[in-house]
């Protein structure tokens, strides 16, 4: 606690049990602690003091009150590519820019970077704009984009952990947004999911192999994707947004 002045009065001493204890920890180190060790522990785990007295806590207290400017900020924003302030927890359309969505995705690597080669969201995102029905087209295009406002590219296995319950929230928050912005249906195409599932079975046979066993996907061999440079994917990723939207005002 360097920033926080601690009364002098605290009391140091341990006590016989927790002396005890400390003897037990330190005949323990050269083999995994017993049962009987771990569970003596535990019982015992309430007579050690606590971490700060009540008047350390309430110094600590008048600390953050003097000081608000380094209490964490519940409503977090980035820095955008263009400039602006994107605020994650209360995204506002005029803060969404395709070309910040294009420069970023354009920058993040897909499978969070263990492909063979470098290959971007954004270029899988054309892909994605290329086999999902016409219509849904600008969805295929953008369906990843909240990735490039501060939430990344996280693995598909890893979102469903029950941990980052709150990470899911987060990103359909932004990516509702995203979609909205562009005049589109918050709710992701079914053709749009197929497509996605179907560029994932071509990226693996082209940046994923040899491909573990345990994935459960069917590939097809003998379709290749030639990876593009993060500037190649970005113009790529522009070009094919105003071909889709020619007169749309961003």
């Amino acid at each position: 606690m360097g920033l926080v002045p601690v009364p002098n009065n605290r009391k140091n001493k341990m006590s016989k049990k927790n002396k005890t204890i400390s003897k037990k920890i330190k005949k323990s180190t050269k083999a995994p602690f017993s049962s009987k060790v771990l569970d003596e522990m535990i019982r015992e785990a309430d007579d050690f003091p606590p971490i700060a007295t009540n008047e350390e806590l309430e110094t600590i207290k008048d600390f953050y009150q003097q000081h608000p400017e380094i209490n964490i900020n519940l409503n977090a924003w980035i820095q955008t590519y263009t400039g602006k302030k994107f605020y994650l927890q209360n995204p506002t359309l005029d803060s969404i820019d395709i070309i910040d969505i294009a420069h970023s995705l354009s920058q993040i690597c897909r499978y969070t970077g263990h492909s063979s080669v470098f290959h971007s969201v954004a270029h899988h995102s054309v892909l994605v704009s290329y086999l999902c029905n016409k219509e849904n087209a600008l969805q295929g295009l953008l369906h990843d984009s909240s990735e490039a406002m501060g939430l990344n590219d996280l693995a598909s296995p890893i979102k469903n952990l029950p941990e980052l319950a709150g990470y899911k929230k987060l990103e359909k928050r932004v990516q509702s947004a995203i979609y909205r912005k562009f005049g589109l249906s918050e709710e992701e195409p079914v053709d749009v999911k197929q497509a996605d599932l179907l560029v994932l079975s071509i990226e693996s046979n082209s940046f994923m192999q040899p491909l573990n066993p345990d994935w459960k996907i069917q590939i097809i061999p003998t379709l290749k994707i030639d990876p593009l440079s993060p500037t190649e994917a970005e113009e790529l990723f522009l070009k094919r947004f105003w071909q889709l939207c020619p007169s749309i005002d961003i």
